[in-house]
Parts: structure tokens; sequence; C-alpha cells
């Protein structure tokens, strides 16, 4: 159905929960519901069988009704149920709302249940303490309202009732059980509101103090008809009666709880508003008393002089005349021709009866007004008024008063004479006539009358505007509303948890809701009211009133317009953008994902080695060419975002689907190579090798490539899966590059793996075995001989240089043979350099053998070499000449030239009558160390030395 049906339905709920609240307090007298249900009744019946587009004039009529009828109801209930407890619910003087009405009457609930909660509270303690010694009666009453308090949290309690059961309790209150124990009375708690109970009932008792004074305030006797005396005397008992009664409410309910804690917060609440209460009364009276004072002063001055007291007379004669003429001034231009109008007959009607008043007070006063001149004033007065006096002299004429004829008729009604004798009494009857007469005067609404026509065209004026500022602000608000959900409806509800798209749709929301104004159905409601008023001069101020309400209420309406379109047009901008900005991006997705797929669209063309079908390339061009005319289409679009994004995710998906079918067709091609490589890796283990095998770091280099070059392969491999279309083309020639690279670096390690195994074996035969214990025998010999005359050439050197080059050899953990000089090394000894010599040239003997260009040597040559050096150097003729420079020379000469010979004729003599072969091979007498180590090292290798074995 639509927003005015929903409406009527919200109305009729709101004002159920209302009755539900009151009726949580106190339920409704039996019948008093019964008219209210029967028009609520017949509205709901009537929405049943009504058709969505109305009429809705019947409807809203009933509506009305019906909630100034429950609104009467749910306030007398209310009214009635708060008032033996003296509270205050409801302060507005004007007619209350739905709402409003709903949330005072849940907050007289909520107080209700606090404070019963409280009572209950205090109630189970006290029950608790007199359960042993009170009798059963009390303590049935006790669980009595205990019961009706759980049953009905919300239903007031009276306090009377309460506070006879806590007195009745006192007289059983903590008495003892018997007389030989003696029970200590509990402590009564401390009421958190006493301190403010001492300033309020400070602040009473200096309200009260001034009450008394104002109560005790004498005024004149004697003026009691005075026109405004006699109205503000009234008032002013009236307001020392509110007080009195307020004083005494005040009294007995501080006498009554101030003992007892749970009462403390409702008596804080009483203070305050009898506070508030006296505050005012006291100020009225204040401003009473000095307008009373002041008129007392006025109309009876304290002069009792005769030449003043004529002059305060003429005064006041000449301000009642004035007053006068001004009213028949005013009088005289009242238009009254119109007697069919009700407003007109309205305001004769009041005139007569003002014009008989005033004959009647003019009466009063025969020694100011002339008696004889009040006829005819009357007479005037009802001629221009059109009407008749009962009986007219024959021929006289209805005339109209006219302005020229006023002073005339002033001065002839004024004019009175005085007596020969005058007093101050006379004096002071005089000037309190005058006073009084022009005040009454005074207070008749002449003007108004006048104004009349003029206030009612204005009230009619700034209705018209009132309405007419209505529609633009509704055509405003829906203007607004159109304009913000241009963009909003086209963006879909799941992107506005954030941004512009919340913001907007919560000032929708608060637009729909300022778009109806209840606050227009009161002022019609109001206005109605205020045209039903009799007196026409109250009708036209009660609807200026209530236009001036309605104009305020709608400039406040036409500002928050103003900031709702201040706070929109930024959102629209936003939502504007927002939804730009999606497109935009849904055509960039779009356009990348396009770029892409024809990229692999060109590839497959280029690329015959992949096994892609014609239908599958034909497939592969209409979904292309349909994205193309879909991105042209969408920068332009007005569609909802939703049907834009699910066409463009629609195409993407489509090119995705046969980028990734290139894709796979790539994969199966190159997938077998990446196989073959990882199992060729598989396949050749890099094998461990010696320590002295010179290719062992040259092997795990180019070990460590082939592992590269195969893992570049396998992030290729594993890339493919995240390549766009654009990328085939450079990740094929990459792959290409990649495979090339791990072949030749796979073919490398082949090679040189080869090479280290030769040089592996090599490691391992006898021969190399044979020629790395000749370098350990010399290296032993030479770290000897340094060790035991290194000091000895160091204490004999004088040279600092040769000094520094010996302390830095004895600290060398082996000698290092190739760094030392020759004349170094004879400084220390000569045979030194020798055992240099021979290491040096059998270390290069073996580092060919075991280069890493293994073609640099050969098992057979390698032989050769150590054989032919061995033999130079451990088995020669000449080895006494390595004690050259350690035996003397004459020791030298007689080992040459007689020992050797006679040790080699009996060496050959025992050689020959043992019967055996051997080689002539002996040590001369007299050899050093270092001669005999190196000749049993020969000796030694002429059994190991022993030629390989044929290939």
């Amino acid at each position: 159905m639509g927003k005015e049906f929903d409406k009527v339905l919200n109305v009729l709920d709101k004002i159920e929960k209302i009755l539900s609240t009151v009726e949580s307090i106190t339920p409704f007298p039996q019948h008093s519901l019964d008219t209210y249900h029967l028009c609520a009744r017949s509205i709901r019946l009537q929405l049943s069988t009504m058709p969505e587009e109305g009429p809705w004039t019947d409807v809203k009529s009933k509506l009305t009704k019906l909630k100034s009828l429950i609104k009467h109801i749910i306030v007398s209930h209310v009214d009635k149920i708060t008032a033996p407890f003296h509270v205050t619910w409801n302060q507005s003087e004007t007619p209350l709302s739905l709402t409003e009405l709903h949330r005072l009457t849940r907050t007289l609930a909520n107080q209700i249940t606090e404070h019963n909660q409280a009572t209950a509270k205090s109630l189970k303690i006290l029950r608790r303490k007199i359960a042993d010694n009170a009798p059963q009666e009390l303590l049935a009453e006790f669980d009595t309202i205990l019961k009706k308090l759980e049953l009905s949290p919300a239903c007031p309690v009276s306090l009377d009732t309460v506070l006879y059961l806590k007195n009745k309790a006192k007289g059983y209150k903590n008495k003892p059980k018997t007389s030989a124990v003696p029970i200590m009375e509990e402590e009564k708690p401390q009421s958190p509101f006493l301190k403010t109970l001492d300033v309020l009932r400070g602040q009473l008792d200096e309200l009260l103090n001034a009450h008394a004074q104002w109560a005790n305030q004498a005024f004149l006797p004697g003026f009691a008809d005075d026109f405004l005396l006699s109205g503000w005397v009234n008032d002013y008992k009236a307001k020392t009666a509110d007080a009195d009664k307020a004083k005494l409410f005040i009294t007995g309910r501080i006498q009554h709880t101030l003992e007892f804690p749970d009462y403390h917060e409702i008596l804080i609440s009483e203070l305050q508003r009898t506070i508030t209460l006296l505050k005012e009364t006291n100020q009225q009276r204040q401003e009473l008393a000095e307008k009373i004072l002041a008129r007392e002063a006025l109309i009876c001055p304290a002069q009792h002089d005769p030449e003043t007291l004529e002059q305060l007379m003429l005064t006041a004669k000449i301000l009642l005349k004035k007053q006068f003429e001004t009213f028949l001034l005013t009088f005289c231009v009242i238009d009254v021709n119109n007697k069919d109008d009700k407003d007109t007959q309205f305001f004769i009607k009041n005139l007569l009866q003002f014009i008989g008043d005033l004959k009647q007070r003019f009466q009063k006063y025969p020694g100011i007004v002339n008696s004889s001149a009040i006829d005819t004033l009357h007479n005037q007065l009802l001629m221009h008024l059109g009407e008749k006096k009962r009986f007219l002299i024959w021929g006289t004429s209805l005339a109209k008063m006219e302005a020229k004829d006023i002073t005339a008729l002033s001065n002839q009604l004024f004019d009175v004479a005085s007596p020969s004798k005058v007093d101050t009494a006379y004096y002071a009857k005089r000037i309190a006539g005058s006073y009084d007469l022009a005040a009454f005067i005074d207070a008749f609404p002449i003007q108004a009358i006048k104004d009349y026509q003029i206030l009612k065209g204005i009230n009619e004026d700034e209705h018209l505007k009132i309405l007419s500022k209505e529609k633009e602000i509704v055509s405003d608000i829906d203007a607004l509303t159109q304009e913000l959900s241009e963009y909003f409806v086209l963006l879909p509800e799941v992107l506005g948890e954030n941004g512009p798209w919340k913001a907007a749709r919560g000032l929708l929301a608060e637009l729909e809701t300022f778009r109806v104004d209840e606050e227009a159905d009161l002022y019609i409601q109001a206005r109605e009211k205020a045209l039903e008023l009799v007196s026409p001069l109250d009708r036209v101020h009660e609807l200026a009133s209530l236009q001036k309400k309605r104009l305020d209420q709608m400039a406040s309406r036409t500002k928050r317009l103003h900031d709702l379109q201040k706070q929109a047009s930024p959102l629209i901008k936003a939502l504007q953008l927002e939804f730009e900005e999606k497109k935009k991006r849904l055509q960039q997705s779009l356009s990348e994902e396009l770029a892409d797929a024809e990229a692999a669209l060109n590839f497959i063309k280029s690329s015959p080695e992949l096994s892609c079908t014609e239908q599958d390339k034909s497939e592969f061009e209409t979904a292309v060419e349909l994205a193309k005319q879909l991105i042209k289409t969408v920068p332009e679009s007005k569609e909802h975002l939703f049907k834009i994004r699910r066409q463009v995710s629609t195409t993407i998906n489509q090119l995705k689907r046969h980028t990734e079918v290139v894709k796979g067709q790539l994969k199966s091609h190159i997938t077998p190579s990446f196989n073959k490589a990882n199992k060729l890796y598989q396949e050749h283990p890099c094998p461990l090798l010696d320590e002295d095998n010179p290719l062992k770091f040259r092997l795990n280099e180019v070990w460590k490539d082939t592992l590269k070059a195969l893992r570049t392969l396998d992030n290729s491999f594993l890339d493919l899966d995240k390549l766009q279309g654009r990328d085939f083309e450079r990740w094929s020639s990459q792959w290409a590059m990649g495979e090339k690279q791990f072949v030749a670096a796979f073919n490398r390690y082949l090679k040189v793996t080869e090479d280290a195994m030769e040089i592996e074996r090599r490691l391992k035969t006898e021969t190399y075995k044979t020629s790395c214990t000749i370098l350990t025998r010399l290296e032993t010999e030479f770290e000897r001989l340094t060790q035991k005359y290194i000091d000895q050439a160091i204490h004999k050197t004088s040279d600092e240089n040769e000094l520094a080059q010996l302390q830095q050899l004895k600290t060398l953990p082996k000698p290092a043979f190739v760094e030392c000089k020759k004349t170094l090394m004879d400084r220390v000894d000569p045979r030194l350099h020798t055992l240099a010599s021979m290491h040096t040239e059998f270390r290069s003997i073996n580092q060919d053998y075991i280069h890493e260009n293994v073609h640099l040597s050969n098992d057979n040559m390698f032989f050769t070499q150590l054989k032919a050096s061995a033999d130079k150097h451990f088995r020669n003729n000449n080895m006494e000449k390595l004690s050259d420079g350690i035996r003397h020379k004459w020791v030298q000469f007689l080992r040459i030239n007689v020992f050797k010979p006679l040790q080699a004729l009996s060496f050959n003599v025992g050689n020959y009558l043992k019967s055996r072969s051997q080689d002539l091979f002996f040590v001369t007498f007299g050899a050093c160390r270092t001669e005999k180590e190196l000749a049993e090292l020969g000796h030694d290798l002429s059994s190991r030395l022993v030629a390989p074995a044929a290939a």
C-alpha cells in the first residue's frame, strides 16, 4: 500500500504502545476505552477495503478525532493516577503530540518502577527485622504489598500505605527475643542524599521566610473598586494561597519522610518542585506588589496641600479626557455596516456591552462626569452602531459620529462645576475616580476591534504564505531526494559500508523523515480549533500566535533543509565520482584483460608448434571483438553498477578462459623439456672429491651453475601459471634461452666431473703416494735443521734485515721453502738450500700429474720423471756432498778418497761371498744425519718405485 496507508497504521500502532505503557501503571476503568476501540476498529476496517489511491479525507478526519479522544482519555487517566502522589508528569501547557505523550508515559512508568524497586527493597529489609517479633497479621500485610510490587512493578503504591506499615513496624523492630540476651540495635544506613537535603532545606527556609513577609504585605483599604487594583490584589492573594498550600504540603512531607532514607530521593524531587514554585510565587507577588503600591501612590497621593491636590486632580482629569477622546476617535472609524457578518455582530455586541458598562461607570462619578451629558453620549454611541434606543424623539435621525464632534462631546461630558467648598477628600475622590475611569476605558480593546480586518487579512495572507512555503519545502525536499537518488540507486549496497554511499543512504532516510512534517498537521488542527473561537480578537491573536510559531518552525525547517542541501551537494558529487570511478575501474580491468587476450591471440597465431585448432582461434577472436564493443559502451552507461559489472565480469571471464587455454597448450609444449632437465640433474649428482683434488672447487662451481640454470627453468615453469597473455611471447623467449643455458652448464659439469674423477684416480696411485712420501721426508728434515740451527743464526747475525727474516722463518709452522733466499738458508745451514731445491723439483712433478689439465701428464710420464729425480738426488755417487759445510774439508777429503773406496771394496766382497745380488749402494762413513736420511730414502725408493702396468 501507499505512504498514507502506512502513516495511518503507524499512528494506530503508536496509540496501542501508549495504552500498553499506561496500563502497565494502572489499568483503565471498565468501558473507558470502548469508544476508542470502536473508532480504531472502524478505521482499520475502512483501510482494509480502501483502494491505495484513496480517498483519504474521511480516514484522516476520523484519525484526527481518534487522536484527540485518546489523548484526552490518557491524560485524564494519568492525572488521576499521579494526583495522590503530587507528581507533575506533564508540564506542557499545549496539547501533546502522540510522540511526546508516549515519551512522558514511558518516563513516568520508569520512575514509578524505580521507586517501587526501592520501596520493595526497604520493605523486605524491614520485614526481615521484625519477622521474629511482629504478629502474623502485620507480616501478611507486608507480604501483600510486596506481592503487589512484584506482580505490578510499574503500579504506583500509596505512600500513606508504606508509611503506615513502617510506623506500625517500629514497635517490633530489633526487639530482643529474651531479656537475658541483649541485642545491639542495627545501625541505620547513612543516606547518600542527606547533604543535598540539607542544602535544599536551607533554600526552602529562606524562601518560606520571604513568603511570610509577602503574605503579610498590607495594602490601602477602600480601593477594592478600582479597575486595576481589584484584579491585582486578587491575583496577589491567589499567589499567596498557592504558596501556603505548597508550604503546608512540603512541611508535611518532610515531617513524614525525612527519617526514612528510602524516600529521600523522592523528597529531594518534591523539595525542588516546591522551591521552584515558591521562587515563582515570591517573584510574581513582588512584581504585583510593586504595581499595586505604584497604583496606590497614583490614585491616593500622600500630599495634602490643596494646590498640589488640585493640580494632581487636573492631571488625572486631562488623562481621562485624553483617554476618552482617543477611544471616541477610534470608535467613530470602526466599520459596522456589514451586520450579516458574525464577527461584526460579535463586535457590536461587545461594544454595546461596553457602552452600557461605561454609562454605569460614568454614573458612579457625578463629580467627574456631567450626568446630563451621559445619556446624550450613550445615545450617540448607539446611533453610530446603528442601534435605536427604545424611545426616540420624533424626527431624530440615526447619525454617525464624526471626529469633529468628539472634542465638543468630551468637553460637555466632563464639564462639571466644582462646589464652592472643597477639601482633601473631594480631591482624593476625583483623582481616584478619574484614574479608575481612564483604566476602564483603556482596558477595552477598541484599537484591536478597529484593526481586526487588517489583522484578519494578515492572518489569511500569512496562512497562504505558510501553505506556499510548505509546498515549496516539500518540493525542494523532493528535488533534493531525486538529485541525491540519481547516482545512489546506481551503486550497489555492498559498496556502502563506508564512504559516500553510506552517508547518502542516511541522508535519504533523513530526508524521508524530514519530508513528513507532523508539525503541519498540528498547525492545521490548532488553526481549526482557533477558528472555532467565538471572539474574533481571540481568534486573530491565536491565529497570529500559531502562524508565528509555524513560521518559526518553517524557518527552522528551511534552515535544516539548507543544511541538508549543503550535506547533499558534496555527496551527490562524491556519488557521481564514485559511480564514474567504479565504471572507470571496470573499464580499466576490461582494457587490461583485453590487452592480455589480444597478446595471447597474436602469440598462438605466431606459434605453429602449439596444438591450437582453428575453431579455438575463431572463438578467441569472437570474444576479443565482443570485449572491444563493450569497452566502448561502459563510460556512457547509466545502468546499475551491478549490471555493468556483471557484463564486464562475464566478458573478462571469457577472455581469461581463452587465455588459459593458450597457457595450457604452452605448458604442455614445454613440459617434456622441463622433465628431461630435472631427470638429467638427478641422474648426475656431484661426487665427493679429495681435498688435494685441484678440481674440487671448479667442480663445485660448475655444479652450482648447473643447479642455478635448472632453478631458472623451475622458476620459469612455475611462473607460467602466473603469466598474463601479454607475457607469453617474452616468457617463451626466456624459456628457450634458459633451456640453452642449462644444456651448456650441464655439459661443462660432465666434462669437469670426468677430469676430476681422473685426478681422483691419480691421487690414489702408489706412485703418487710415493712422491708425497718424498716431499714429507724432505719437509721433515728441513724443519729439523731449521729448528736446530735457527737460534744460533739469529744470535750470530748483525744485519737487521736478515735478523727480521730469520725471526719470521722461525715463527712459520712449516718452512716456506720457496720464499727463502739461498743466502738466508746458508746463514742457518748450507743443507737447507739443497733440500729446498729437491722439494721444488718433486713438487713440480706432482703438480703436473694432478693438474686441472689432465693432459699435461700421464702415469708413465709421471713415473719416469719421479724415478729419474729420485735416482738423481738419492742414488748418486756424490751423496757425500750433502755433508759439505757440515764436515771439515779434510774429513770430506778422507771420506771421498779413502773411506769410500775401502767401503766399496768391502761391500763388493761381502756381496760376492753372500752369493746374492744387491745394488751397489751404501752410506760413506762419517756422513751427517741428512746424508744418512736421504741415502736411506733412496734405498727405500728402490723397492717402491715400480713402473705402472700398461693400460
